[in-house]
């Protein structure tokens, strides 16, 4: 039996997935912040982001 097929394998994969979605969900709000808090242009909100 692998790790994935495993009761604690697929708990662990779903918490990933949903901590993924969640911030795949909130990005463009991180952006927004930054742009209208630290008056970010556009490409430096997005990459800052995105490498958080």
């Amino acid at each position: 039996m692998t790790l994935s097929e495993r009761r604690s394998g697929r708990a662990a994969l779903m918490v990933a997935h949903c901590a993924g979605m969640v911030d795949l969900v909130a990005l463009p709000v991180w952006v927004g912040a930054l742009i209208a808090y630290y008056r970010l242009d556009a490409q430096q909100a997005g990459a800052l982001a995105t490498f958080f």
